[in-house]
């Protein structure tokens, strides 16, 4: 079994996303470290984007209303 090699769209669409990710630390940092809803709502879009690659539509969509709702329903 070799090394299985992601498409391009994935792999263009997975570094976007981290770049934002990160982008969006940078600007908390700016901001007098400051980590908003925002902030934290973009590592676990990253994750459920990242761990339902492949799957079915409706993995993909439940796993993007978990994140969505862990950090709706957070307190603070």
């Amino acid at each position: 079994m070799g090394v299985i090699m992601f498409g391009r769209r994935y792999r263009q669409a997975l570094t976007t996303l981290l770049l934002v990710t990160i982008a969006g630390f940078a600007f908390s940092f700016l901001g007098g470290f400051s980590i908003g809803r925002f902030t934290a709502l973009l590592p676990l879009l990253v994750t459920a984007f990242a761990v339902t690659h492949g799957r079915a539509a409706w993995l993909q969509v439940a796993a993007y209303v978990a994140a969505i709702l862990i950090i709706c329903c957070s307190p603070g």
